[in-house]
């Protein structure tokens, strides 16, 4: 019904127009869809963010990273072993290691839910850092869009907060296993980058085939944040990049 590599946010676009007639005064479903997601973050959460990051001294540029998604700990960490999403702690170190030499002004916020702060946490410890932050049992949801509506970049697993940051306008890299970018790369106003890194071709489609090389190389293409697009109705700047 849909050609391959049909976006999913078109496909729900085009089966919203299939509603029952009893629906069929209300306005076109398609042609009012908007071309990306739009979140609002309150004055509230911006301004608990603001004191958060006062409170815990957490000045610079910050750089967010998202190791886990709803796999992660589902049946503890051998739930990796299946998790064709899941990247290797030491991965996830190495790359906090080339973050801050590349930004030593930054702090790197390690973002999930407080089930994830073991891992999180693991991660900051191994880094051997005071610059990394282990946030899982810190982040309520207003607070994490706050923060990314704030941040110099994300890197993420393919998971929901991705699809939130490039929403917010935060430049995105984001990691795929299974999934294929042309059918979930996250979208977001104008002229936010928001790039899909996938496994090299001949490999398994699993995040652990991806360097941590080549994640810093992406990231290191993402320009500083732009200013916000006179015209919020133009597609996002979405690269997928396969090798």
């Amino acid at each position: 019904m849909y050609p391959e590599g049909t976006h999913w946010f078109d496909i729900w676009r085009i089966f919203s127009t299939f509603s029952p007639e009893n629906y069929s005064d209300y306005p076109n479903a398609e042609a009012n869809y908007p071309p990306f997601p739009k979140l609002l973050v309150s004055p509230a959460a911006h301004a608990d963010a603001r004191a958060f990051l006062n409170d815990n001294r957490l000045t610079g540029p910050l750089l967010l990273l998202q190791p886990g998604n709803k796999r992660t700990l589902k049946r503890g960490r051998l739930g990796a072993i299946g998790d064709d999403k899941s990247w290797p702690t030491a991965n996830w170190i190495d790359l906090c290691h080339a973050l801050l030499a590349a930004r030593p002004d930054a702090r790197i916020l390690l973002c999930g839910v407080p089930s994830e702060q073991p891992l999180l946490q693991e991660i900051a410890s191994g880094t051997g850092s005071a610059r990394v932050h282990a946030l899982g049992e810190q982040l309520p949801i207003p607070r994490l869009l706050a923060l990314m509506a704030r941040a110099h970049s994300l890197i993420s697993i393919d998971t929901g907060p991705a699809h939130a940051a490039a929403a917010l306008h935060c430049p995105t890299v984001v990691l795929y296993g299974q999934n294929k970018p042309e059918n979930w790369l996250p979208r977001g106003p104008a002229y936010t980058p928001v790039i899909g890194l996938e496994t090299p071709a001949g490999h398994p489609r699993r995040v652990e085939e991806i360097s941590v090389e080549r994640v810093v190389g992406v990231w290191r293409s993402l320009a500083d944040r732009p200013m916000a697009p006179s015209d919020p109705l133009v597609l996002n700047h979405a690269m997928a990049i396969g090798r």
